[in-house]
């Protein structure tokens, strides 16, 4: 038995070499063919496929275990008896139930045609910002200083020094140079604010993209509050991001939005308006007693 998980995944992997009448086991005192094999493990759980890899003989054991099991409740009738004939035929709805969902969201894909009729009909939806940033943090009421500082902002002093940036930027103050002397975000105060392309489906506070796509070029935003500190936005470029960018999330985004619409609809069509509950309090049902000689 200690090649049999040789065997099972060579004939598996390389049916040319072992044919499916090929014996490569036993069970019970009795032969186990490789087709036979290959049947028991068909459709087996992720986690069942781990063990396939790892102790196949293993795997194999608890299958004709599972399928002996199975065999003595069909001779004592428990497949009829209630509540477990129930309980089993609503894991067969379930299953199929998941089955077609699963085949539904498949099915849900759309054409390479429509995914771009979707893009150039919501172009604002794909727009990319190039911007500058400036950060000014602030520590809470109550809160102890940052490691190493001897003296921190509050909320109301870095939200009046936001402000007053603003007010300077709009003047006509140099970006770059109040980025580099002002803001806390080392790594883009070391470039004069420039900070990395936002994106529209980007995942950042949605108060962020508001106030970022609302700019017109050159732009200077108002303080917006994020956290413990006040961002300062100026927008230096808007533009489309090409559609070979986005391709696999509209895709992702117009199945989902199918699958959405045609479950909602299932959904409805099979909604429940129960007007008398309480029929339904003592309708769980308990195992039957065995009967007697069982």
């Amino acid at each position: 038995m200690k090649f049999l998980g040789f065997f099972l995944i060579a004939g598996l992997t390389c049916a040319q070499e072992i044919k499916p009448d090929t014996v490569i086991g036993t069970v019970g005192g009795r032969p186990i063919t490789a087709e036979e094999a290959r049947k028991m493990i068909a459709g087996i759980r992720p986690e069942g496929m781990q063990i396939l890899k790892t102790d196949p003989q293993r795997l194999l054991s608890d299958l004709y275990l599972l399928k002996f099991l199975a065999a003595e409740a069909g001779k004592q009738g428990l497949r009829d008896r209630s509540p477990y004939k129930e309980q089993l035929e609503n894991m067969v709805i379930e299953f199929l139930a998941r089955v077609q969902v699963n085949e539904m969201r498949n099915a849900s894909n759309p054409s390479s045609e429509q995914a771009e009729k979707y893009y150039n009909e919501n172009k604002s939806n794909f727009e990319q910002a190039r911007i500058r940033v400036i950060y000014i943090s602030f520590v809470p009421e109550g809160a102890p200083l940052p490691e190493g500082a001897k003296k921190a902002l509050n909320e109301a002093q870095a939200k009046a020094k936001a402000e007053s940036l603003v007010k300077q930027l709009k003047g006509g103050a140099d970006f770059g140079k109040l980025a580099r002397e002002n803001s806390e975000d080392a790594e883009s105060a070391a470039k004069g604010g420039e900070f990395a392309p936002v994106k529209r489906g980007d995942k950042y506070p949605q108060e962020v993209l508001d106030a970022v796509f609302a700019l017109e070029l050159k732009g200077v935003s108002a303080p917006v509050k994020q956290g413990n500190g006040f961002y300062i936005f100026r927008l230096d470029e808007k533009a489309m991001v090409p559609f070979p960018e986005v391709r696999e999330r509209i895709f992702m985004e117009l199945a989902q939005k199918n699958f959405d619409q045609r479950f909602k609809a299932w959904q409805k069509e099979n909604e429940v308006k129960l007007d008398k509950p309480e029929a339904l309090k003592d309708a769980s049902g308990t195992p039957a007693p065995p009967k007697p000689g069982n």
